[in-house]
């Protein structure tokens, strides 16, 4: 399909986007989606999820990548396994942190969160913690919300936390619920891209989220990638407040300039 230039150029002008052409219908393809994806992550993931199709006409990819170390680092003498149980209510040992520093932490409808910074002084954690038996999808945008503000307006308290360290890799589907929320996009009959090319009829046909997530005594590493295709038809001594992490949580990392969320993840098995 012949994509439209004023598409392209609000790409390039709007979101700093590149542009590159391959033939999406074969393995070399692959290989340059793979490329973009590897080297725009730095390493953190390897490759695309797309799929060759001869009938693809575009990949739109987009990355986010998060590298910070805690302002106060978690001693790793500190570290030790601890039991963590599962959302089926089974219990595992996980490896878990500890430390008692001084953190904003608060209660709301029964969930426990607390807010940890990082070194740049703007980006911080939140640590969301649903009662248990309670699961972290509960999380619905006004709890999210209320949580949230009630971390704004605290001071800083003294808090013995427990946080298991975090290791995970997870590739999502996307296109079911792309098609739920606007499946005009992704019926090919009903499909309306043309403001992207009017030579084809095109619509959505792979829409993939990968991201890998990692927490240890040092900081946080993220990474997140996703892409559409459009095919055509054709324990420490503890002070007044403790916080044990260890049964299925919530982790929203954001910049306290904008307190935009950056990543939100529910965090049922640390182990991956």
């Amino acid at each position: 399909a012949k994509i439209l230039t004023a598409y392209l150029d609000l790409l390039s002008t709007s979101y700093g986007a590149g542009v590159s052409t391959a033939d999406l219908g074969s393995e070399a393809g692959k290989r340059v989606l793979d490329a973009w994806v590897d080297d725009n992550t730095g390493g953190l993931i390897k490759q695309s999820a797309i799929q060759p199709d001869p009938f693809l006409r575009l990949v739109l990819q987009n990355a986010v990548v998060l590298a910070a170390r805690w302002e106060t680092p978690f001693a790793a003498s500190a570290t030790h396994a601890a039991p963590f149980t599962l959302a089926d209510g089974s219990r595992v040992e996980v490896s878990t942190m500890s430390s008692s520093v001084p953190l904003r932490y608060a209660e709301v409808s029964g969930w426990k969160a607390v807010r940890m910074p990082y070194r740049d002084g703007d980006l911080y954690a939140d640590v969301l913690l649903p009662p248990a038996g309670t699961s972290p999808s509960s999380l619905d945008a006004d709890l999210l919300q209320r949580l949230t503000k009630a971390l704004d307006v605290r001071a800083n308290e003294p808090v013995a936390l427990t946080l298991p360290k975090v290791d995970l890799s997870m590739k999502t589907n996307l296109l079911p619920l792309l098609d739920a929320a606007t499946p005009t996009l992704v019926d090919p009959d009903r499909a309306d891209l043309s403001g992207i090319s009017t030579a084809e009829r095109l619509s959505i046909s792979q829409a993939w989220q990968q991201v890998t997530f990692k927490v240890d005594e040092e900081g946080t590493v993220a990474a997140a990638v996703t892409e559409l295709a459009a095919r055509t038809s054709s324990a420490p001594i503890a002070p007044a407040l403790a916080m044990r992490v260890d049964h299925p949580y919530v982790v929203r990392l954001a910049p306290k300039s904008t307190g935009v969320t950056l990543f939100l993840a529910r965090i049922m098995d640390p182990r991956g």
